[in-house]
């Protein structure tokens, strides 16, 4: 819900879902600037998040519009 809400508010297309790892996985499309504001925030997490790195990546997926949890 966190990533959705911050994809959201930035204007971004895209899902967040739960890996079976317990890794986190998002795919966003949008602004450049949106984009790297969005990984900041990944690397802060909600407040009871224990971030333990972030990884970004290039994609050709395509992710529709809206932001969903998968």
């Amino acid at each position: 819900a966190y990533v959705q809400a911050e994809a959201v508010r930035l204007g971004l297309h895209g899902r967040v879902g739960n890996r079976h790892d317990g890794a986190v996985e998002v795919l966003a499309a949008g602004a450049a600037a949106a984009l790297n504001r969005l990984e900041q925030s990944l690397h802060q997490g909600p407040p009871l998040a224990r971030v333990e790195r972030v990884v970004r990546s290039a994609s050709d997926e395509a992710v529709g519009t809206g932001f969903t949890v998968a």
